[in-house]
Formats: structure tokens, C-alpha cells, sequence
């Protein structure tokens, strides 16, 4: 229970000490009636500072601005707490902090023992690190941020409060979550026409397009990725990771997202827009016009949609080496097979150099060659040595009969076995076959609810079998989304429009409820993936951790509390019986107003500055796949629109 307490009010006060001059004398008093901060006295007569000088040199002074809020926001947070937990947690808290504070006295008597210094010393620098000057101020310090730490999740972890934290999280961080099946190569940035790939990674890339073929589920076909850490995991990655990885793997959905769903200029625009690929408001960001847009390198590499290669022309690593590919002088001689020497596939043939690179003369040995000359490897980089995002092409009869597969306009592609399209580019680890498993800009496209919307729901990234588990989570949500003067529930639903994929987005994301015993609701979510839901620990676990990344990333939470419980409406103030008053400047609100701006600055500095970063990685993305198409249309790998040319997909 939160205990009740009467309402506080807050006078905001600032006092500060000066340290003597030379010749001068500081001295603390009262003048004509006003406060006194120091006085300077020197030949030249008596200078007073006064607490009315100071409050001015706060409101023209950013840092001082800085060192105010801090003060202010200790107070606010500290009774806002001690009025709204319950005393057991105030009193499990102070006696977290003793406990550090103990810790922490161990550990500098072990350090000072260590180094030979007089304990005392030690202690003093240590405290004086922590910007503190005593132990109790040490332990005041722990326990002030245990306090501050419990309402911050406490804040959080609320409904409405993580639902907006969430949607902020997938608007601007990572809209995306994917699985991958990593098959290593050589394909380092400057390997453009010469990556390599070994005899053992072709084989094992044939394998895996086998087991798509064969109608395996992408998780038993993750078991063979060369990404040892998703493995196990059904190749699913974490979707808070995502502006971690390499341009390659972190913008291939923003790719799909942008040139893959749209086709004009105007609507692959806003979707760039959208994902901060690209700035639209010149009073936030650097703006690019739709013209400086369509000029880009990354506009004019998809300026024709996602590309493609057919499966075929992979597949032709199952032809076997013939006399005129590098390195047969290893199998044949004078037209025919070698004695005792079978036939060898290209996927197999092994690198073998049995010549120097020169002759006796000083001349080029015409039986030798470099690796990425093999024929299996001049399959590779005619195919899939590519950082430009690739569908597969499921070019034949034969290969669209697999149910692992996707039509997009008139043509059949690879997909995994929800019907989500296989993409597929090469980063530096190797070549990755890439699935979407949330978008979180497009969950379900609703117009093609019909009837109920309900038992006609067809989610395209997730399984027919979450419908159940999904729709158990939405009811939770009813009272958040159904109008008052909705008819039926499925109507309100049908005609949510963008606010249906916001809904399902906190579905999918949803955090666990300690109280529930039917783990199985969880199948399906985010914090069940990869049989977590069977366990009530792990659900937890995964629960905790979701928070966690969640309210992590706003790095600037507490700003957001300083401001509910400050400057917005007076909600979160009455249920912990609070109040605050600026009384040190009731008239002009100097200082009020310069706190808020400082709070209001930091609630949006930091969605800017990391949109600011996704636009300067997509740029140098773009800039990588504008050398490669340079260099690949130089050795006429592709042609001047950025198409293959050995197996040219029609």
C-alpha cells in the first residue's frame, strides 16, 4: 500500500560559498534587509554579493542552470518517493544503502591495504570522488538513488507510461525485428568482384537453400548458421540491438520498408521520413528536399525496387569443373579426366596452387590463378557477393513448387514459412539470409480485416497460431482501445486503422503479469520467443529485460517524471498527495521557465541526436554501395542500372 501523507510544498532556495582572495576578507550577513551571499572587502571599499545576484547569474548561466536542476529534481524525487512507496520499500532502501555504504568501506580498506596508503587518506579521495565529503552523505547519496531508481521503473512499468515509451522505442529506434542464417565468407568492403568463399561455406550454402526447398522451418535451418550465438534461437535476433549492427544487416528492412513497399517518389519520401533515414524538418535536423532524396546513392541504388538473382544461377555450383575453369589442369589433360581422377563439383573444387606464380623467364604462369578465380567463386561474386539488398528468385517450376515461397507482382520468391520474403545481402562475416519477424510500422495491414476481426486475423509475421495467444492480449488492452459509443468490439477494431498495428505492437511487446498462470498467452510475444513462455522464470527474466531496454534507452527518463510531476497536469501530484511551488520568482517565472526549458531540452536531445546518427550511417551506407556499383560495372558484373549480367534476371 502507498501510505498517505500531507501535501508538501517545495521553496526553491540556492546558497553558495566562496573561498578568500588575497588581500580580501569573505564574510556571511544580512544588508538592508537582504541576503548576503559574500562580501569582498578591499582598499577600494566593500563589494556585496546578495542571494538576488546569484538567482540572476543562474537564469543567464546554462551549467548553473544544470547544477540548479539537479538540486531540485534531488528534492522533488526524493519526497515524491517517500510519499508514494510504501514504507517497507523505504526502509528495504535505506538498508540498501547502508549495505553499500558498507561495501564500500570494505573496499577501500582492501585498496588502501593493497596500496600501501593510510586508510583514512583513501577513504577522503574515494568519498571526494563520489562528490561527497562524509559517509553519511555517502549513504544519504545510496539512498536517494534507490529512491530514485524505484520510481523511475515504477513510472515506467505503468500501462499507459510503457505503452508511450514503447511506441517512442519503435519510432524511433528500432522499428524492426529480424531472424538471419549467417553463411561466412570472404567479403570484405574492398572485395566488390574478388570475395572468396570456401569449398565448406558453398556446400553449406547449397544445404541451406536445400532446406528451404524441402519446406524446413526457418529455426530448424538456423541450426546450421555460422552465427553461433542465434543458432539456438532459431536465428531470431534481439530487436534492441539493431543500431548495432552493420549497415548491411541494420538497413535491409529499412530498405524493404522504404523501396520494397513503395514505389513512388513521394511516398518512399515520407517513409524515409519516417524512419530517420533521412530529415524532413529543417528545425530539427539537416533538411534533405525530395529532390536531394531522389539523388542520393542510396535513392539510386533501389530507384528500381529491392533486387533479385535467380536461384538457378546459385544452384549452378552443382555443375561439375570443366577443362577451361581455373585450376582444372588439376583434373584434366588433353580434353579428357585424368586417370584414377574423378570429376569434381564447382561448390567442391578445393584451392590448390601446385605452380609459382612465375615461370623462369620472369612470366606469368599461365596455370596459375588466385582463389577468387575459382569458378565457384566467380559464381559467388556474380550472384550474392553484393551489399545491395537481394530477393531470390525462384526462376523455375521445379523450385516454386517448395511451400517456402512468396509471389510479389508476377514472380515467386523464397520466403520462410510464414510467407515473409528471404532477403538476403553480404556484410563483412558473409553472406545473410535475412526474415522479418516484427515490423512494427506494419503488423497486420488492416484492410484486410473481413467479418470478425478476430477469427479472421492473419498475421504476415507471426504464426496462424499466434492468432489465439495475440487476441487474449488485445482483449487486455479493450478499454484502451474500444470507443464508448463503439457497437461491437471487432468493428472498433476493423476501423482503428494506424492505432489496430499500435495495439498489436503492445501486444507483441507485451510485459509479463506476475499474477497469471497461463504462460501459454506469452507464446507468441516477444518475451516468449524461443519456448520462453514455459517457464514463469523466464518470462520474467525476458519481462524485466524488455523494461529494462525499454526505458534505458531515453537515457533522459527522469526528465520525463521531473516533468509530470512538475509541469503537467496536476494527475500524478494528487495521487501522491504533492505539490510544488516555485516561490523564489512568483512574479517573472525567470527560474521556472529556465528549468523547463532545460527539461523540455533534454526530453527531445536525445531522439534527435540519434536520428541524427541513423542518417549519417545510411549515408555512408549509401556512399558503400555507390563504390561498389563503380567498381561492378567497370568489370561489367552489372550493368549500368545495377542488374547482373551473367544471369540476368528478365
Amino acid at each position: 500500500m502507498k501510505k498517505k501523507l500531507a501535501t508538501v510544498t517545495l521553496l526553491l532556495s540556492a546558497a553558495i560559498a566562496a573561498a578568500g582572495c588575497d588581500n580580501s576578507e569573505v564574510t556571511y550577513k544580512t544588508n538592508d534587509g537582504k541576503s548576503v551571499i559574500f562580501t569582498i572587502k578591499t582598499d577600494e571599499g566593500t563589494q556585496y554579493y546578495y542571494a538576488d545576484d546569484l538567482l540572476k547569474d543562474l537564469q543567464e548561466s546554462s551549467s548553473a542552470t544544470s547544477t540548479l536542476y539537479s538540486q531540485v529534481s534531488r528534492k522533488v524525487f526524493t519526497q515524491y518517493a517517500l510519499n508514494t512507496l510504501a514504507e517497507k520499500e523505504v526502509a528495504s532502501l535505506r538498508t540498501d544503502a547502508q549495505d553499500d555504504v558498507n561495501e564500500f568501506k570494505n573496499d577501500c580498506k582492501a585498496s588502501a591495504k593493497e596500496e600501501g596508503t593510510d586508510y583514512d587518506t583513501y577513504l577522503e579521495n574515494a568519498l571526494s570522488n563520489k562528490g561527497v565529503s562524509t559517509i553519511e552523505e555517502l549513504e544519504e547519496l545510496y539512498f536517494y538513488q534507490g529512491l530514485k531508481s524505484e520510481i523511475l521503473e515504477d513510472y515506467v512499468e505503468e500501462t499507459d507510461h510503457y505503452n508511450y515509451f514503447l511506441q517512442k522505442y519503435l519510432d524511433t529506434y528500432t522499428p524492426y525485428q529480424v531472424k538471419h542464417i549467417l553463411v561466412a565468407a570472404n567479403t570484405a568492403d574492398t572485395k566488390y568482384k574478388d570475395g572468396t568463399m570456401t569449398d565448406a561455406n558453398a556446400r553449406k550454402l547449397l544445404s541451406v537453400l536445400d532446406s528451404f526447398l524441402a519446406g524446413d522451418t526457418f529455426e530448424t535451418i538456423a541450426l546450421q548458421t555460422d552465427d553461433t550465438s542465434s543458432a539456438q534461437n532459431g536465428g531470431v535476433m534481439p530487436f534492441n540491438q539493431a543500431q548495432n549492427y552493420v549497415s548491411e544487416f541494420r538497413f535491409a528492412t529499412y530498405v524493404q520498408e522504404i523501396f520494397g513497399n513503395n514505389t513512388t517518389l513521394d511516398d518512399r519520401y515520407a517513409a524515409a521520413a519516417k524512419l530517420h533515414v533521412i530529415c524532413d524538418d529543417a528545425e530539427k535536423c539537416e533538411y534533405v528536399s525530395k529532390e536531394e532524396f531522389e539523388e542520393s546513392n542510396l535513392y539510386q541504388t533501389y530507384k528500381n525496387g529491392i533486387g533479385e538473382i535467380k536461384i538457378s544461377a546459385i544452384y549452378s555450383l552443382n555443375g561439375d569443373v570443366e577443362e577451361t575453369m581455373a585450376g582444372a589442369y588439376n583434373y584434366y589433360s588433353g580434353g579428357s579426366l585424368k586417370a584414377g581422377v574423378e570429376a569434381v563439383k564447382i561448390a567442391e573444387q578445393p584451392y590448390e596452387m601446385n605452380v609459382s606464380k612465375y615461370d623462369c623467364s620472369g612470366e606469368l604462369n599461365e596455370k596459375y590463378y588466385e582463389e577468387y578465380e575459382l569458378q565457384r567463386n566467380v559464381i559467388f561474386n556474380n550472384t550474392l557477393n553484393s551489399h545491395k539488398l537481394q530477393y531470390i528468385r525462384l526462376d523455375t517450376a521445379a523450385y516454386q513448387e517448395t511451400p517456402n515461397k512468396v509471389k510479389i507482382g508476377e514472380n515467386y520468391y523464397l520466403a520462410d514459412q510464414y510467407g515473409n520474403p528471404i532477403f538476403v545481402a553480404i556484410a563483412s562475416t558473409g553472406i545473410h539470409f535475412m526474415s522479418m519477424v516484427w515490423n512494427a510500422y506494419n503488423p497486420y495491414d488492416v484492410n484486410r480485416l473481413t467479418g470478425d476481426a478476430l477469427t479472421n486475423f492473419t498475421a504476415p509475421y507471426i504464426s496462424d497460431e499466434a492468432l489465439e495467444s495475440l487476441s487474449k492480449l488485445i482483449c487486455k488492452a479493450q478499454d484502451y482501445t474500444v470507443a464508448e459509443d463503439a457497437k461491437a468490439y471487432d468493428v472498433a477494431f476493423a476501423s482503428a486503422g494506424e492505432n489496430f498495428n499500435k495495439y498489436l505492437n503492445e501486444a507483441y511487446f507485451t510485459l509479463f503479469d506476475d499474477d497469471t498462470t497461463d504462460y501459454e498467452t506469452y507464446k507468441y510475444t516477444y518475451i516468449g520467443q524461443n519456448d520462453a513462455w514455459k517457464t514463469k522464470s523466464t518470462l520474467t527474466t525476458n519481462s524485466n529485460k524488455l523494461l529494462s531496454d525499454i526505458s534505458s534507452y531515453v537515457s533522459y527518463l527522469e526528465y520525463y517524471l521531473f516533468d509530470a510531476i512538475v509541469y503537467q497536469d496536476a494527475s500524478e501530484l494528487e495521487a501522491a498527495n504533492f505539490s510544488i511551488e516555485f516561490a523564489i520568482d512568483d512574479e517573472d517565472k525567470t527560474v521556472y521557465n529556465k528549468v523547463k526549458d532545460f527539461v523540455q531540452d533534454r526530453l527531445t536531445s536525445t531522439d534527435d541526436s540519434f536520428a541524427s546518427s541513423v542518417q549519417s550511417a545510411a549515408e555512408t551506407y549509401g556512399a558503400k554501395l555507390a563504390r561498389e556499383k563503380e567498381v561492378k560495372v567497370a568489370a561489367k558484373i552489372w550493368d549500368e542500372d545495377g542488374n547482373w549480367t551473367k544471369w540476368k534476371v528478365s
